[in-house]
């Protein structure tokens, strides 16, 4: 008899240790998740394949999506959100439909992004605040008016090589011809979609969509936009159809500082099609017909903001990537991680920064000569503001934002959406 209680108390213990390391390693990745590490919980996950729980489904969904595996995501986190529905359970819910409606919208899939956003509105509305709650009303509507039109399809007709020029705020522009029209716009990796103004959406002949959506302007207001369909693109050799645009006012894309109009942008869901792009310094992009394999996969998404890994002093670090923009920002991460050094060596002050609304002035630290590494490449900042306050809510989880100031300082800049990979020469 007491040997048997010995063997009852030894199983036992042995439950209770497994039940205490299965909650640690499930709070070690969720952290990594809801901190936006995305880098490190993929290289968590393979480390966990013999975990069949619910919980780890989510992250290996999550990692699908964030790293454009988009069926294998959609997968995954259609099986999380069966058992979700079966067990009652509304952990991770929120965000799995968000990430479905994602997957959708990458795949073109428009009808179906919208079922996930009703979805969230109907089912999941208790959990969402005022703001998630304006911002998938505002995602559904657009969703559900672009049902109608067929999903974006790419056709290459051979490697492609595109001279650009620079416009007087300093973007490359490129060749395209819409609708059979000629015109030149630049690539912005930042644009969650295409954008064009509405006298230039006339002169293409897009089709205007009945309807409205909110986005934010250049400026940081809040205004209304239609939604307008290219039936036919053409950058080179790529032919490319049912191109979706945000059609903003002329007035909403004029910088009146400067006295510059903004004709459009080619964002997203185009410059992902083409699979890989490389931007030269001489203002050449060459688009191959066929994509080379890469294998440092030092990319990966947040929705439609593409993030890139960095080392800095031995620590890898993940920084948004913004092609439009002209300067680097660090942002609090990077602040926190390093806040002795810079107070040691740095003196703060006070810089107007841009955000939603307008501008804010926060405390920042200009660092000088600061060095580190992309893509195995030594990359050098001579001068770069370390905000110690967030602005935007990607300033909250990343490192920095990087730009073109990073990008120039290269011959060349491949970006690779097959292989998730940003290499430089």
């Amino acid at each position: 008899m007491k040997s048997r209680k010995i063997i009852h108390s030894v199983i036992l213990l042995i439950l209770v240790v497994q039940l205490t390391e299965a909650a640690t390693i499930h709070s070690n990745l969720r952290k990594l998740y809801t901190e936006k590490q995305y880098f490190d919980l993929r290289d968590a996950l393979p480390r966990y394949s013999g975990d069949q729980s619910e919980e780890l489904l989510f992250y290996r969904g999550a990692i699908a999506n964030k790293f454009n595996q988009v069926r294998l995501s959609i997968d995954y986190l259609g099986q999380y959100a069966t058992w979700a529905k079966a067990h009652h359970s509304t952990v991770f819910l929120t965000d799995c439909y968000d990430m479905l409606a994602d997957d959708y919208l990458k795949t073109y899939q428009y009808r179906k992004a919208a079922m996930a956003y009703k979805t969230l509105l109907s089912s999941l509305r208790t959990t969402l605040n005022a703001k998630q709650i304006a911002d998938y009303e505002n995602s559904l509507n657009k969703s559900a008016a672009l049902s109608a039109i067929p999903p974006q399809t790419v056709l290459f007709g051979g490697d492609s090589r595109i001279e650009s020029f620079k416009d007087k705020i300093g973007l490359s522009n490129f060749p395209v011809e819409i609708n059979d029209r000629k015109s030149s716009l630049p690539f912005d990796t930042g644009a969650t979609l295409s954008v064009i103004t509405a006298s230039k959406a006339e002169e293409l002949k897009l089709k205007i969509i009945k309807g409205t959506v909110n986005v934010e302007s250049f400026t940081g207001q809040k205004v209304k936009v239609r939604l307008g369909v290219a039936s036919q693109m053409r950058i080179a050799n790529v032919n490319i159809h049912n191109v979706v645009f945000l059609v903003f006012d002329d007035k909403d894309l004029y910088l009146s500082p400067i006295s510059f109009q903004i004709n459009g942008l080619i964002g997203f869901p185009v410059i992902t099609a083409l699979k890989e792009i490389t931007f030269a310094r001489n203002g050449e992009v060459f688009i191959p017909a066929s994509v080379r394999r890469h294998f440092e996969q030092n990319m990966c998404f947040d929705g439609f903001t593409p993030l890139i890994a960095g080392t800095f002093k031995g620590k890898r670090l993940t920084f948004s990537l913004d092609t439009g923009a002209t300067k680097s920002d660090f942002f609090p991460p990077f602040y926190k991680s390093y806040e002795d050094e810079i107070k040691s060596n740095y003196v703060p002050q006070t810089e107007k920064i841009r955000g939603a609304g307008g501008y804010k002035e926060v405390v920042a630290y200009r660092i000088k000569n600061l060095e580190m590494t992309f893509s195995g490449k030594e990359a050098h900042f001579s001068d770069i503001k370390v905000l110690t306050e967030p602005i935007l809510d990607n300033s909250r989880y990343f490192y920095g934002n990087v730009g073109r100031d990073l990008i120039g300082q290269f011959d060349r800049m491949t970006i690779n959406f097959e292989f998730m990979s940003i290499t430089f020469e």
